[in-house]
């Protein structure tokens, strides 16, 4: 890793290293200076694994500009799985942290991320960028 990465990483880490504080206007928004989680992560750590492409739905919950088909409020869309954004939330924030924990530990315990229900690009890069 050179150092633009490790500075990168670094400053991701600092301001994402602990999701349990994360809210739903910090893991995904549209202000004109996107700096939330999801942006971060398919954006702006393109370096450490691509993951563009495909729909938002790939987040399980996003902040939409322009109006889904269906499961959304005035602000937010979700997946199929879940009936309100707190609940599709609540979910990808629980997942989240399973993966983190998970990548943490002292054995990184693969079977354990795997079994996480996110999509296997999105949560197999958030496991890398946390161990």
């Amino acid at each position: 890793m050179d150092e633009k990465q490790e500075k990168l990483l670094k400053e991701f880490l600092e301001k994402f290293g602990d999701l349990r504080d994360l809210t739903l206007e910090k893991y995904t928004s549209l202000d004109n200076n996107r700096d939330d989680f999801t942006y971060w992560v398919e954006h702006k750590l393109g370096e450490f694994g691509g993951i563009k492409g495909g729909n938002s739905y790939k987040f399980v919950i996003y902040e939409y500009n322009t109006q889904p088909e269906s499961n959304y409020d005035e602000k937010y869309a979700w997946t199929n799985s879940f009936n309100d954004r707190d609940s599709a939330f609540e979910h990808v924030k629980t997942a989240l942290i399973a993966i983190v924990n998970a990548a943490l530990s002292e054995e990184v315990s693969y079977d354990k991320i795997d079994k996480v229900k996110l999509g296997d690009a999105y949560k197999w890069k958030v496991a890398f960028l946390y161990s």
